[in-house]
């Protein structure tokens, strides 16, 4: 079955999806010529030429690609557009989209001005981008790219209700607090409709397509709807989001046999073999775990210090 179609009944028949349509188009402004950049680069159909272009007259912020790629921000100031290509060709056109929309949609959130737990939610996000771009570096179908946005995906929906929503995220953590899990009852009580579908629309209204929207969809909603007939690329993003989320809270791999063994490279030995590519992977994310992420490029500023005076936060 096409993929759009499935999200586009959707819309039609379940008021909380059009709840969650409204609430990503009014949030996140996401310009057109933004999007194809977007798009194009994650689908490879775009080069470092049509980056700069669209850089020079949109609000994307060039800086963070210095950051991603561990560059001096100042080669910016001598180098000018010389030095954002030298970085976009470092990281590529399909890391680069990434990078760009994971930062735009983080400013987008601090320009309202949401509450205290601003800073611990993007320091958790950011690890998990850490961890997905780890993840994605042993599954070649994968990617660093796709493992990174994956990673970022458990937080977009929830960090936009936070900034568009504070009183209703408010209520959401205090019951998260109390019972440690939530049904999509209870979180559709409180906001109007599921994170996991602000988070569907919020990727594909930034241009990555509905194939990884709705395999996202169908891992963070928790769905099983076998009447919907998904094709490998879907199920793959599925697999590497319930694959983030068990190495995430340290459960080593999923219970589901099935994902469990979806990819090849990370699937589990049996004593007294070993999978080597998994052995690292564990001990990579335990150092990214230990001490948070070191990574800031997802910020507007080059410290959280500095983007909460930016935007007069606490």
């Amino acid at each position: 079955m096409n993929v759009d179609l499935i999200l586009s009944q959707s819309l039609e028949k379940d008021p909380s999806w059009q709840k969650a349509h409204d609430i990503v188009r009014s949030e996140l402004k996401v310009p057109s010529h933004v999007a194809r950049l977007f798009r194009g680069g994650w689908y490879g159909e775009t080069d470092s030429k049509e980056y700069l272009k669209v850089l020079g007259f949109s609000r994307l912020n060039p800086i963070c690609l210095l950051h991603a790629a561990e560059l001096d921000p100042a080669l910016a100031k001598e180098n000018g557009a010389a030095a954002i290509e030298h970085a976009i060709s470092y990281l590529g056109v399909r890391l680069s989209a990434i990078v760009l929309a994971i930062n735009l949609t983080s400013r987008r959130i601090l320009e309202k001005k949401p509450p205290v737990g601003w800073k611990s939610l993007l320091k958790e996000m950011i690890t998990n981008i850490e961890i997905g771009y780890r993840f994605g570096a042993k599954v070649p179908e994968i990617g660093v790219e796709g493992g990174a946005f994956v990673g970022f995906s458990r937080y977009a929906g929830i960090g936009l209700m936070m900034a568009s929503s504070p009183g209703k995220f408010k209520k959401h953590q205090t019951l998260l607090r109390e019972k440690k899990k939530i049904t999509l009852e209870e979180e559709s009580d409180i906001f109007g409709c599921n994170i996991y579908q602000v988070t569907t629309l919020m990727l594909q209204h930034l241009g990555f397509g509905s194939e990884i929207a709705l395999g996202v969809a169908l891992a963070a909603g928790g769905l099983n709807a076998p009447q919907i007939k998904v094709e490998r690329q879907t199920e793959q993003w599925k697999a590497c989001y319930i694959w983030l989320d068990a190495l995430k809270e340290g459960r080593g791999y999923p219970g589901n046999l099935e994902i469990r063994n979806f990819f090849g490279e990370l699937k589990p030995a049996k004593k007294p073999d070993r999978n080597i590519n998994l052995e690292t992977l564990y001990t990579e994310i335990a150092k990214i775990q230990q001490n948070g992420s070191e990574w800031l490029w997802h910020l507007p500023k080059p410290s959280y210090e500095q983007t909460a005076e930016k935007y007069g936060l606490l």
